[in-house]
This record gives C-alpha cells, structure tokens and sequence, in this order.
C-alpha cells in the first residue's frame, strides 16, 4: 500500500521513510508489514510506540491514515454492526479484474478480523462471499510500482 496513490487507499508510509513523525497520531495506526490477523496492529499510536521499533526493523513496519468503521448494521441484541465490502483484484493482463466480493462484518475498534485471539474480544460478527461480481466497483486499482 506504501506504493499505491488512490483516493480509495488510506495514506500509507514504511515506517523507515518518515523523517518526522505527523503531528496527528491520532489519525494513524502502527502496523507490521508481515502480520496476520491484526496481530501487532497499534491502534492509538504514540512517539513512543514509533520509537520502540528498532531502526533496523522500521522498513518492516507501515504508519496509515486510521479508517473510520462506521457501526450501520442493527443486530437482534440492539448494537451495531460494521459492515465492509472487499473486493479482490486478479491481474489478468495489463488490467485487474474483479475476481470475487467478500463481505464482511464484525463489532469492535479493528474491523473484521479473523484471529482467535479478536474473534472474542471484539465479537467478530462474520464473513461471506457476496454473489455478482459483475457488481463489482469499475474502479480499478493501479498496478503498484516495483520495490526498490
């Protein structure tokens, strides 16, 4: 996502690449490259959180623009549920294609995540394929730059 320049891709940075930290963390999550699951993801980040990371493990390590889940789904107990729809691209030649709709939705601070160890803490709701791919948005990702 570092590489990706999209109105629809949340401002997204390596870690090693920030000179100074943004003056609204806040508004950014911590993240490791290689993670499954949310594990390792800091929601409330801190300069003290930044400057754990060793400097040589910072190219490992993402900052991103924090995306608001908005909490839409009535559930038969009264709480809300967030929603999301994600789309997965397959490059078939010069162009991705939309190759599958997955939907999901789930309650709690990180959205729609599949570990155990977030499946009862923040109660995962579910996850299903959505049917009609030929519904899927027009918008087409661009292909992302080669790593230096």
């Amino acid at each position: 996502m570092p590489f990706i320049n999209h109105t629809n891709v949340p401002e997204t940075r390596f870690q090693s690449d920030i000179a100074e930290y943004p003056a609204d963390l806040e508004n950014w999550v911590l993240k490791p490259l290689f993670a499954y699951a949310g594990a390792g993801v800091k929601l409330n980040i801190t300069r003290d959180d930044l400057d754990a990371v060793p400097e040589d493990k910072r190219s490992q390590f993402i900052i991103q623009r924090k995306v608001v889940f908005e909490a839409i789904v009535e559930n038969p107990d009264g709480v809300k549920s967030t929603p999301e729809v994600r789309v997965m691209y397959l490059w078939t030649g010069d162009e991705p294609e939309a190759a599958i709709l997955l939907g999901r939705i789930s309650r709690g601070k990180m959205a729609n995540l599949t570990g155990a160890q977030f499946t009862q803490e923040e109660n995962w709701v579910g996850v299903a394929p959505v049917f009609g791919v030929d519904t899927a948005p027009q918008v087409k990702p661009p292909r992302p730059a080669p790593a230096p």
